[in-house]
Formats: structure tokens, sequence, C-alpha cells
């Protein structure tokens, strides 16, 4: 008998557990926790659409839980199961005042005695279809508990969350090593978990060396924690603070291996629509590409924006901002604002055309002309400012070779469809074929 699964076997009939024991009094919130956190058939905080991945065969099931958002201190309890029609059934588990757990018009003083008396009596469940819980559904290395890891510094922070440069334990299965995480804020709204959610389900799907590399996912904890390798530092910093001493060819090399990240991320079916030099790492003089916070699988040609995110201004394509539409051209014009600021040292995009606003007080002028009821005066005030908008193009930053000047002039097309591929965009800054690609390029002039 294993006394860290609850069963006696991973494929084959178990037994109960005396760990995993009817308890006397129903166990507190932490306490519960605590004792089920030791059992195979917890998968922790995971999502819902997380499970059908650990489900493959009829029969195999998982316990996970959730936080009761009307009762931030309670858990809410899910068996998820593959039922005969290979449909994945999310069947919720009831307590009473009592504390007790009902399922199917059982009750049990404990979560774990109610998941060991169905696997092991084999009695029918599910809501429309019946299901039977027959094999503990495998959990991959990448799952980890929290005491698998040890957070010790704050390295980055913004609205939603937090990222902490940490371990990973000795008596981690994976090994000790540094690691980043990445976790949401207690108090997280729903918009910011499903975000998050959906970039760590796209990063474990990930294996680049032009990537941040996943490690794993902590889901005993809520929100989930994302486990990375630990990188060096951002790539803004990175250009700011060797600007006296990065090449033409250092930072020719600097775009190639973005381009190559996001060419694989295309590849596999998926768009970035964050790029930006604050969105890379370096690690050992190499580029990561990171905070996949807004990535989505692309289904065929373009994307819809949902209206509840928010748009990174500067480095969103026209289409983006007027239709919220999203494709690999999208992300290729803020590609071409990624190497303006690798070629300008790591300056803030637009900050002349900022300043050109400024001294047109714009703004001040609007809100006073809302304000005084003049909306002829306002209209006026908006379509000067939407002249000096419109068309604008940054300058190419001085000493940008020319093939790259060509390039990043080509990923700000208006069409999309005249804008590179991140294919192109490789070839062109390779150092083999740049003369090569640029003459192709400017056939385009």
């Amino acid at each position: 008998m294993d006394k860290n699964t609850g069963f006696s076997g991973t494929h084959s009939k178990r037994n109960e557990d005396t760990s995993c024991s009817l308890l006397s009094t129903p166990p507190s919130f932490d306490e519960t926790l605590e004792r089920v956190e030791e059992c195979d058939f917890f998968f922790g905080f995971l999502s819902e659409d997380d499970c059908k991945d650990f489900l493959l065969v009829e029969g195999d099931f998982l316990l996970r839980c959730s936080k009761d958002s009307s009762s931030p201190q309670d858990l809410i309890w899910t068996i998820a199961v593959k039922d005969h029609k290979n449909m994945v059934q999310q069947i919720p588990v009831r307590r009473d005042d009592q504390g007790r757990y009902l399922l199917m018009e059982r009750k049990f003083s404990s979560i774990i005695t109610l998941v060991n008396h169905f696997n092991m009596s084999r009695e029918l469940i599910g809501l429309h279809v019946p299901a039977v819980l027959r094999r503990v559904a495998a959990k991959p290395k990448w799952l980890l508990s929290n005491n698998a890891i040890t957070k010790f510094a704050r390295i980055g922070h913004g609205q939603g969350g937090s990222v902490w440069a940490g371990t990973l334990n000795s008596n981690c299965h994976l090994g000790k090593r540094q690691i980043a995480i990445k976790l949401l804020v207690e108090d997280a709204k729903p918009e910011q978990i499903a975000s998050f959610e959906r970039e760590v389900r796209i990063h474990r799907q990930l294996s680049h060396h032009n990537i941040v590399q996943f490690i794993a996912i902590v889901i005993d904890k809520s929100p989930i924690r994302l486990v990375t390798e630990l990188c060096d530092y951002n790539l803004k910093i990175h250009l700011k603070k060797n600007a006296s001493k990065l090449t033409i060819n250092d930072k020719t090399q600097i775009c190639l291996e973005v381009s190559e990240g996001l060419e694989y991320l295309v590849d596999k079916g998926f768009i970035h629509r964050d790029i930006a030099a604050r969105n890379c790492l370096m690690k050992r003089g190499h580029v990561r590409i990171t905070d996949l916070g807004l990535a989505v699988r692309l289904v065929g040609a373009k994307v819809a924006f949902a209206e509840a995110e928010k748009l990174p201004i500067k480095t969103t394509a026209p289409e983006g901002l007027i239709c919220k539409a999203f494709s690999e051209k999208s992300d290729i014009w803020a590609f071409g604002i990624l190497m303006w600021e690798v070629f300008s040292n790591g300056a803030e995009p637009y900050e002349s055309l900022i300043r050109k606003l400024d001294k047109f007080n714009w703004g001040n002028q609007l809100v006073a002309h809302i304000l005084a009821g003049k909306k002829r005066l306002a209209v006026i005030v908006v379509l000067n400012a939407f002249r000096i908008v419109k068309g604008y193009r940054m300058p190419v930053p001085v000493g940008t070779p020319k093939h790259v000047e060509t390039l990043i002039k080509h990923c700000w097309q208006r069409n999309p469809d005249k804008r590179p591929t991140f294919q192109l965009a490789r070839k062109t800054l390779s150092h083999k074929g740049a003369k090569k690609w640029y003459q192709r390029f400017a056939k385009f002039k």
C-alpha cells in the first residue's frame, strides 16, 4: 500500500488507505487541502478546460478543486471522469450543513473517503451519462506541489501578478535548479485568471531555444503558478546598459533570434499579440521571448481580439486597433517596432510623436471643449490630432543596416498582405542570406 496515493496500485483495484481514512470531525479548509494533497488522484486547482489532457480512456478520473467565489474560504470539489461516450464529465461534490460530502445520495465525512469508495466499488456516477471511476489519471512530471519550490526574491510585478526568482528544492524529482515563478494576485479577476491559464496552456506546448523554457506548473495552490527557467535580465535593460558595446552584428543577431522564436510560434499555430523588447529576456547572451498572456491559437488567417482584453497600443497594427483583427502579419508589424527598439538602443517607441501631440496640447483642448459643450471644436481637435498620427512611421535609427531598414519599413506596410512573413524576416536577417533577401525586398519599393 502506497501511503501517498490512497491506492494499492495504479491500474488495479484499490483498497482504502489508512492515511486517507474516515475523519471523526469535518476538517478545516487547510486540513482538507493538506490531507488530499497526499493523494495521487488530486490535481489541485487544475482548470476544467485542462482536464481533458489527462483523461485519456474511459474510466480515467481525477479530483480537482476551486475556490467558492461567494465564500473564498470554502472549496468547491469536482470529480472529472471520462465516460463511455468519450466525453469528460465534471461531477460536483456537494456538502451538507454538517460538513459531510455528498454524491449519488451517499454521505462521507471526507472527500478522500468518497473518492476511494466510488473507485473501489465501481458504482455508477454521472449527471446524464453513467460513468465509473476506474483509473487515476497519470500525472506528468511537470505537475508540481508547492513544497517542491522556494521563492526568495520578487523580480517583476504588474497589476495582475508578479514574477519571483526561486529554486526547485532538492526533494523535487526534476532536480535542484534556479527558476522563475509567475503567479497572479490573490484577488485576480476572472479575465486575468483565464488569460493566465491560457498562457500556461500555451507555454507547456512550446519548446524552442528562443522562447523562455517551460519547466512546470504548481497546481495545489490558487491561483496556479507557472515555473520557467530563470533568465538574466530584460532585453530593454540589456540594450540600454550595453548601448556603447553592442555592435551592428550583435543587434542584428538579437532581431534574428526573436524572428526565429516567433516563426516557431506561428508554425505551432499561435500568435503572440504583445511583441516588444520589454517582453523579451536575455539568457547567457541569447534572447528568450516571454509573456504569452495575450498569445492565442490562430484559427484560419485571423483571430478576433476579445473586448475585455487590453490592447498594447504602441505595438498594435492598424487592423488590430480599428478592426480588432490579429494574424501573423499583425505580429510582424510589432516585430518591426521591436527591431526599431533594438537599433535605437532601447529607446521608447513614438516618443517624438508623443512630444508633437503634447506640444499641440490636444488632450487638454479636447477635455476643455467637451466640458464647455463645444462639440464642433472638440471634433476639430480630434481631426487635427488624427492628421498628425495618420500614416506616421518612426524614422529608422541611424546606423541601421540597409537590409534591416528595408525589412522594418515593409513590416509597417498599411496593407497586412504586403508585410513579410516571419520566415522571410528570418532569412533577411541571417548573415548568410542578408544580401540575397534584401534584393528581394528591394523589388517591393
